[in-house]
Parts: C-alpha cells; structure tokens; sequence
C-alpha cells in the first residue's frame, strides 16, 4: 500500500495499524499536495477520497490473495474536520452485515439532560443532591434551553447512546454525509468488489 500514499502522507505514519493506514491512503487522496493539508475540504471531495480509498485497498488485497482465502473488509470510518463530516459502514461480503453504525439528529438534547454534571464546572462533578432528586435520572439543572433552541446536530455510535427511537441505523454499503451540523444525506457507497 505504501506505493499508493504520498510521500507526505507515508511519513506522518507513525506506527502500524490498519488505522493509520487508512488515514494516509485518504490523505492522499484528499489532499495531493501537503499544502492542502490545511485546506477545507468539502463532504463531496472527502466522500471522493473515502471512496478511492476503499476501492484501493480491495484492489491491493485482490492482487496479493487468493479470493478464497480473502476475508471480508469492515470500515466503519468517521471522518471529520470540525465542520463536515463523514462516516461509512461498509463490508465487502454478499450476505455478511458490518459492525452496527447509527447516527442521531435529536439525542443530543436528551444526552444533555441526562447528566448532571456540567463541563464548565471548575469544582468537579456538581452535587447529585442539588441537580437530581434521589434515583431520578436526567435532570441536569444546567441544562436550560428547550428542545426547540438546540441547534442542528449529528451524533454517530455505534450503538444507540439514549432512546431507540432517536436513532438510525446506516444501511450496509453507505456513506453519511454531515456539513454544518445538518445532515446532507446517506448515500450508498459506490464500490465494486474486484
């Protein structure tokens, strides 16, 4: 894989998972000069080297391995700059389903009022007798808006974090894509197993 990675991106791997791997190889794809290292990217571009990215390491394990002795891959990837963001559940197999990836538009609001502590509270975890009553739970005293003055927001995990029914699972083979804090859209991951 390292004849497919920018020399820039090749020399900021620093140790050898698959992981970081991976990261390089998007790099290269994402930035062909370091000087772009820097740069905004747009969902649509990162979504572009995501998916050169995929498509490079099954060619890789194609042409090294039999095809039956080939295991299927699973990239589950979360891609962000801060601003956009990316996240894939993916498996290269006919019938075998990826680790579970799920997302959520309005958890956050009851993820808010679940705990009791606050993060900018310099003394430490606030007292559970002031914010909560004995065995009540999601009463944070902090927190202060209603549901309809949070912001839009995405939150990925891999399994869900609150109630089921605020959750979606991405379908196998498909890509999210997030800008602004607002969901653009879940599209499948264009693919083709060599």
């Amino acid at each position: 894989m390292c004849n497919q990675m920018s020399e820039e991106a090749y020399a900021n791997i620093q140790g050898g998972t698959d992981t970081e791997h991976l990261a390089a190889l998007f790099m290269t794809y994402l930035c062909p000069s370091a000087k772009d290292w820097e740069s905004y990217h747009s969902v649509s571009e990162m979504r572009t080297a995501l998916q050169k990215s995929i498509h490079t390491i099954i060619s890789i394990q194609v042409a090294t391995e039999s095809i039956t002795e080939r295991a299927p891959n699973d990239l589950n990837v979360a891609i962000t700059d801060g601003r956009s963001l990316i996240a894939s559940r993916f498996r290269d197999h006919k019938t075998e389903q990826p680790p579970s990836l799920y997302y959520s538009t309005s958890a956050g609001v009851t993820l808010n009022r679940q705990f009791p502590d606050h993060p900018d509270d310099t003394d430490g975890p606030s007292d559970p007798s002031k914010d909560t009553k004995a065995g009540e739970e999601g009463k944070n005293s902090h927190a202060v808006r209603g549901r309809q003055e949070h912001g839009k927001h995405v939150i990925i995990a891999s399994e869900p974090t609150t109630y089921k029914g605020e959750w979606e699972l991405i379908e196998k083979n498909s890509i999210m894509l997030v800008e602004g804090g607002e969901l653009i859209g879940i599209e499948k991951l264009d693919y083709t197993r060599v």
